[in-house]
């Protein structure tokens, strides 16, 4: 411990205490967009066997869930109790980072400093931060782990147990422990049968036949381009494939130089991409990509070899190049707009306060308009899933399964209305909450309705709130 404290000098304090206090502010003014406040709700409303259930179509594992369910059960601090439990992870994780990665405080700052460790995992309460924590404490564990073969298998099948990201370094550390303790005759019952456990607990919960319905907003967008054409630079796609084949090659030329086989970067990356090669992904699934970069470079460093290494500052330029490139990353505006810029949090504030909306029904079209329950429970406010003719809002099976609500690949849902769909929860007081988006394909919102109509209520930006009237 007093080594630990010795490392941890006062430009690295000073630096990580910058980093909180940024991520702090940014976490106090974010309000959550639909996929964090999605996983709220299923913790909030699920029991821990339904969620597990529930991966299948969520594409998760249940470890996130779990973590957030004490808080959500009894509906404490949404959303901050939520925010900040992801910020804590990612504080560990940066924690692991500067006190056991065999970094320098300039490799060390470009890292946490740059755009995933910045401003998206501690900020956008997701299931990654927790993930990247347990990779990182996997990492750390690399000389230790053989001394200490079973809680580094319980460590692992946690980490795997986080979210597929998370689970395709977890899946690689234990093959290569795995070989590592076979070569070096250790026994391998008790390890072996918690990593098998926990295989099977991972798998029950993936979509293994990546079934259209559950992926269908994100296997039309094609991977090639998506992820490369902004992978450094915004719409760049030749200055991108230029800078990764330069990466590939000074990463091949100090392998070769030092006899050593990439074997954690190459495992990694093939299962990177076997996922990527039905499901595209969004940034936050491509910067895994980063992180095991991270990881392989701290892996080669940590081991009793490294005095030994070659062309050392070859590999450290590598990283610190692409940290620097990653520091002035900024995402697409869409993205901004709907992830860093929601306005579901102050959208619900305004409704909350006026007085003609207490005591009414709120139908929702969109999953993104789904959430608002969330802001509204306590408040007579009743929110109906148009989609699916209830009030449960966790569940998104009605936009892939049913026969007026649907996706056009593109995150937008197209809705067939019908008189019934209204009929079933109409009041006198009752309202329609979309974006501000909402469009319908023979010019007229109300198309398809003979005894509804909708009438412009409110215009809030992101969202509009329309009146639901009975045609006399």
């Amino acid at each position: 411990m007093i080594n630990l404290i010795k490392k941890f000098n006062w430009s690295a304090a000073v630096l990580i205490s910058v980093w909180c206090i940024i991520t702090l502010l940014r976490v106090l003014h974010h309000s959550p967009w639909y996929d964090e406040a999605h996983a709220w709700l299923i913790s909030q409303e699920l029991s821990l066997t339904e969620i597990i259930r529930l991966m299948k179509i969520e594409g998760h594992t249940f470890l996130w869930y779990l973590c957030m369910m004490p808080f959500a059960k009894t509906n404490f601090m949404y959303p901050y109790s939520m925010l900040l439990l992801n910020w804590f992870f990612c504080f560990i994780a940066m924690l692991i980072l500067w006190l056991k990665a065999p970094f320098n405080n300039w490799i060390k700052f470009l890292i946490s400093f740059s755009f995933p460790f910045l401003a998206l995992y501690p900020v956008i309460a997701r299931c990654y931060s927790i993930g990247i924590m347990f990779l990182f404490g996997l990492a750390a564990m690399e000389k230790s782990k053989l001394r200490h073969p079973n809680w580094y298998s319980l460590l692992l099948i946690l980490c795997a147990n986080t979210s597929v990201m998370a689970a395709v370094g977890a899946t690689v550390f234990g093959f290569i422990f795995l070989y590592e303790m076979i070569k070096n005759k250790i026994s391998i019952g008790v390890p072996l049968v918690t990593m098998i456990l926990g295989a099977v607990v991972v798998l029950m919960q993936l979509p293994l036949n990546l079934s259209k319905n559950v992926l269908v907003t994100m296997i039309d967008r094609p991977l090639t381009i998506y992820f490369f054409s902004s992978t450094f630079l915004d719409n760049s796609l030749l200055v991108n494939l230029s800078i990764i084949v330069l990466v590939c090659i000074f990463v091949i030329l100090f392998c070769i130089k030092n006899k050593k086989f990439p074997l954690f970067l190459i495992l990694s990356y093939l299962l990177l991409f076997c996922v990527f090669y039905k499901y595209s992904g969004a940034m936050w699934h491509h910067f895994f990509f980063y992180v095991y970069f991270v990881i392989f470079v701290w892996l080669l460093y940590e081991n009793d070899y490294n005095q030994k290494l070659q062309w050392k500052w070859l590999l450290l330029s590598v990283l610190a190049t692409i940290s620097i490139f990653f520091i002035f990353w900024t995402p697409k505006t869409e993205d901004i707009k709907k992830v860093w810029n929601c306005a579901d949090l102050e959208v619900s504030k305004l409704i909350l306060e006026d007085e003609n909306i207490s005591n009414s029904n709120i139908f929702v079209f969109g999953l993104y308009q789904s959430i608002f329950p969330l802001y509204f429970r306590g408040h007579n406010i009743n929110v109906i899933n148009y989609c699916s003719g209830n009030t449960n809002q966790w569940d998104i099976r009605p936009y892939y399964y049913s026969t007026v609500c649907q996706f056009d690949g593109k995150d937008n849902s197209i809705v067939v209305l019908k008189d019934e769909y209204i009929s079933k929860f109409y009041t006198e007081n009752s309202y329609l909450l979309t974006s501000d988006k909402i469009q319908s394909p023979d010019g007229s919102f109300s198309g398809g309705l003979k005894n509804y109509k909708f009438v412009l209520y409110k215009n809030y930006g992101q969202n509009v709130l329309w009146k639901v009237e009975k045609i006399k």
